[in-house]
């Protein structure tokens, strides 16, 4: 029964209704999201008319703005009707007397609301349970796909300024409570969001200087310092400076002994870099934990992503937390036995804790031993009543932290089990954690549990999170346009960029000079073997047919519609649609409605780089060929784009053909631009060169649409580059037709003495046609008219017209 519809504005965008689901993707027309996203930002979720066609058509006036609003009540009545099939569209979105209002048959809640309210709440109260639970709430700024969007501003920054509040009541509450490194973890994070916070800047100094770390308590006033004079223009004030001595003077006496070291510091090993959201989210299940409430947790992502480096992180701060820890990694290849991961957990908390050995089931003294019963299901569910048996006399000891990595990897029956105590340990303080890849087909069974239980999906890094990162793999300062360069060909992925950025500086091609690294220069970045290397083993284990359609998106290098694929594929539709979800599933590509591309440029890079050169070339010429027929229905895919195939799978002169045609197009519907645009590009290619006369053509008509839309100086510079390629190859007519436009055109840039010259040169080969004569003598009127000779200017019109 759906009693609430839960909207999800925090983050990624998304609709709850009982056990329907909707994302962005699944609303077609994109003002028609935008429509709903500004109605559940109104009280009471309307509003007038007008102040939709403001917010949304700012540019258009009222008649075409309403004609658009009509369209959009249209689309999100029936995309609304998905969530709530029972009800009629229309009843969903009311229209009347010019209001609008969104009229669902349940309770409306967004979590931006939700997080709101919490955030007052916990304010007000100064709770630090109802803190940490809000900061937990907090999914990401307000709508983070509409920037652009300037009725988006003032909530966005609204709800942000909560949340830093939020944090830094957090950061000053573990600090006073001396847990310096978690407090400065708070901190830090604020200053990603607000770098000139001085509250901020100031506790991180402290917590830096009561963990012993004086130096880099010191540079980090002298960063802030330098960013408070650059950005504001101010000095930092009497409160820093006095904090500076203190940290100078060594006032500051750092805590000695294991029970106040920070986690980073007794684990060995600095926190993890660009994760400080994700490592919040766990936080409030390991406070639960302490509390006597257990849960069952999973942490999910694509090979490589990070998911085993987070969970060690995510191992000391549980330790940290009082937790005790029991940890196993099951190998993600070969084949595995039952009872692997389990028994291994137990054995360890076994270790630790001697008097729980005799409890330890019999099934888990040996790795992998069967269960001795004829009835393997009753003996099964025995066995399971053992484990929990253990784990309540382990958890009464001290609050566990259960994790096991690579659980997709382990034996059915681990699955069974696990299942089995995420739904028996909530009265117990356990924390149960599964990591496992979200990039291949999982059985039912283990994918039922991604739709039940709290799960964290773990991303690429943002470009702060990255910068971190590199810099820390290189222990050296990165240039920003360097690391930017390093995101675009990573997007962010940690280990992709990690692997890169080691393979350029082992290889001399990123040197470090004055604490920074640099390029060597000569020697551009390159794409690893290593790397190339995961790449291709994530595409070996596909079917022949599913990497032929991952090298056809590999050549494509853009988005391709379904269709063009299913035709150059040559396959049932059953089937095809089967290679393609097993793409989607591996993550090796995305897609948007109804086209689709690689998932990321290094694949595409890679997977394109391993085709011989004639299939490269093969599957060019098809995609061109493909692209021109596409259908109607479809948006027309750029000429460049079949241009660019046609030059790659070696036919040139097609592709010059394809440029000229769709310029000559643009220009007869006045898409002056584009028709500059394509001739431009019709220039570069080779078979240009090769014909002086079409080049001479195609210059001149470049010319007269730059003149057509007033840039003379440009057209008269074509004009002449046209006369001067042509050599000899025009006849006389186009050369006199050529040279009236350079003189017309000198006369209008006032360039008169070459307008003289070429109206001699005229006047000298002029062809007895009545057109010519009369154009040569309109061009000499206008040069008369320049130098106020009127009356013979009068006679030029006349010799014209007769």
């Amino acid at each position: 029964m759906k009693s609430v519809a839960f909207f999800h504005m925090l983050g990624d965008f998304g609709a709850e209704a009982g056990a329907l689901r909707m994302g962005a993707r699944d609303f077609k027309h994109r003002k028609a999201l935008l429509l709903l996203k500004y109605l559940l930002l109104q009280t009471d979720f309307s509003t007038h008319k007008d102040m939709v066609l403001e917010a949304l058509w700012p540019g258009l006036d009222t008649i075409a703005a309403s004609s658009q609003l009509y369209k959009c009540v249209y689309y999100l009545r029936h995309a609304l009707h998905k969530l709530f099939p029972q009800e009629h569209p229309k009843s969903l979105l009311s229209y009347e007397q010019e209001r609008l209002s969104l009229v669902l048959p349940v309770k409306v809640v967004t979590d931006a609301w939700f997080f709101e309210s919490m955030a007052k709440t916990a304010l007000l109260n100064g709770s630090k349970a109802e803190l940490v639970r809000t900061l937990a709430a907090w999914k990401g700024d307000l709508l983070p796909s509409d920037l652009q969007e300037a009725w988006t501003e003032e909530p966005r920054q609204h709800l942000k300024d909560l949340y830093l509040e939020v944090m830094r009541r957090v950061a000053f509450i573990f600090y006073e409570e001396k847990r310096f490194q978690e407090a400065a973890d708070l901190f830090r994070q604020i200053l990603h969001r607000e770098v000139l916070d001085e509250a901020a800047n100031l506790g991180l100094m402290r917590c830096l200087a009561l963990q012993g770390k004086r130096l880099q308590a010191i540079r980090h006033f002298e960063q802030y310092a330098k960013v408070l004079q650059e950005r504001a223009r101010v000095a930092p004030g009497a409160e820093a400076y006095a904090l500076f001595d203190a940290v100078c003077q060594e006032r500051f006496q750092p805590l000695t002994g294991s029970a106040e070291r920070p986690f980073a510091e007794a684990a060995g090993h600095l926190p993890l870099a660009g994760r400080h959201r994700e490592r919040a989210w766990f936080v409030p299940f390991f406070e639960n934990a302490r509390q006597g409430k257990g849960q069952a947790i999973l942490l999910t992502g694509p090979s490589g992503i990070g998911k085993s480096a987070l969970l060690h992180d995510l191992a000391n701060l549980a330790r940290l937390k009082t937790l005790h820890v029991a940890m196993f990694c099951q190998e993600d290849q070969g084949k595995c036995k039952n009872w692997t991961a389990f028994a291994g957990l137990m054995n360890q908390l076994a270790f630790g804790w001697p008097s729980l050995e005799p409890l330890l089931p019999e099934a888990f003294r040996e790795h992998g031993k069967p269960l001795p019963s004829a009835d393997r299901l009753a003996a099964q569910h025995y066995l399971f009543d053992e484990v929990l048996q253990f784990l309540q006399h382990a958890s009464a000891r001290q609050p566990l932290l259960l994790a096991i990595d690579n659980l997709h990897a382990t034996a059915t029956a681990e699955w069974q089990l696990f299942h089995h105590l995420a739904e028996h340990i909530a009265p117990l303080p356990v924390v149960l954690l599964g990591v496992l890849r979200n990039d291949i087909r999982l059985p039912e069974s283990l994918a039922a549990l991604l739709q039940k239980l709290p799960c964290l999906t773990l991303g690429p890094l943002d470009p702060e999170g990255h910068l971190v990162l590199l810099q820390t793999t290189a222990r050296a300062r990165l240039p920003k346009k360097l690391a930017d360069r390093i995101y675009s060909l990573t997007e962010g992925h940690p280990l992709f960029s990690k692997t890169l950025l080691e393979e350029q500086i082992r290889t001399g091609r990123l040197i470090e000079k004055d604490g920074q690294l640099i390029e060597n220069p000569g020697t551009p970045l390159q794409l690893p073997p290593t790397l190339a290397f995961l790449i291709l083993k994530q595409t070996e284990s596909t079917s022949p047919l599913t990497q032929k359609l991952l090298h056809l998106l590999a050549v494509a290098a853009d988005w391709v519609h379904v269709t063009t694929l299913e035709t150059l594929l040559h396959l049932p539709r059953a089937a095809f649609l089967e290679h393609l979800d097993e793409l989607l599933e591996r993550q090796l590509i995305r897609c948007s409605g109804l086209y689709y591309t690689i998932a990321h440029p290094m694949v595409q890079t890679v997977v394109y780089d391993v085709l011989v050169i004639g299939e490269r070339k093969r599957l060019h010429l098809a995609l061109a060929k493909a692209l021109q027929q596409e259908t109607p229905l479809l948006a027309p895919p750029p000429a460049e784009a079949i241009a660019w195939h046609f030059q790659k799978g070696g036919a040139e002169e097609q592709a010059l053909e394809t440029l000229l045609e769709a310029a000559r197009q643009a220009a007869d519907v006045y898409a002056h631009q584009d028709a500059i645009r394509l001739y431009e590009a019709a220039l570069q290619l080779p078979p240009m060169e090769t014909n002086p006369g079409r080049k001479a053509a195609t210059l001149e008509l470049l010319a007269d649409i730059h003149k057509a839309i007033g840039d003379v100086s440009t057209a008269l510079e074509l004009y002449r580059q046209a006369l001067e390629v042509s050599k000899g190859q025009l006849q006389p007519g186009q050369v006199l037709s050529l040279k009236k436009k350079i003189a017309l055109a000198s006369i209008i840039v006032l360039d008169m003495p070459s307008a003289g010259q070429l109206l001699e040169e005229l006047k000298t080969g002029l062809q007895p046609e009545a057109l010519d004569a009369a154009g040569y003598h309109i061009v000499k009127a206008l040069y008369l008219w320049h130098f106020n000779e009127l009356e013979q200017c009068i006679e030029e019109g006349k010799r014209a017209l007769a």
